[in-house]
């Protein structure tokens, strides 16, 4: 979780591919997040890609940036 607020927040997440996004175990993790701080439910409000600022490959790379995908699920609870 990393915006959390006392009525929802915002979960990334890691997506290897783009058919990994809604079968992924880090989606599964993602929505037990949501469901653990939305005891009685949660509303999607927004979902989809985020940028992610590359990080530096191993040295077999010499320098190159590798790009992570990371999804972004923004929710509110439900009262």
């Amino acid at each position: 979780m990393v915006n959390e607020t006392e009525r929802g927040g915002t979960v990334i997440y890691p997506v290897a591919q783009d058919t990994d996004v809604l079968a992924s175990d880090a989606r599964r993790t993602a929505l037990r997040l949501m469901t653990e701080k939305c005891l009685a439910g949660y509303r999607i409000v927004r979902e989809g890609e985020v940028p992610n600022v590359g990080r530096t490959a191993d040295k077999a790379w010499m320098g190159q940036v590798v790009m992570d995908k990371r999804w972004a699920v923004q929710f509110t609870c439900k009262e």
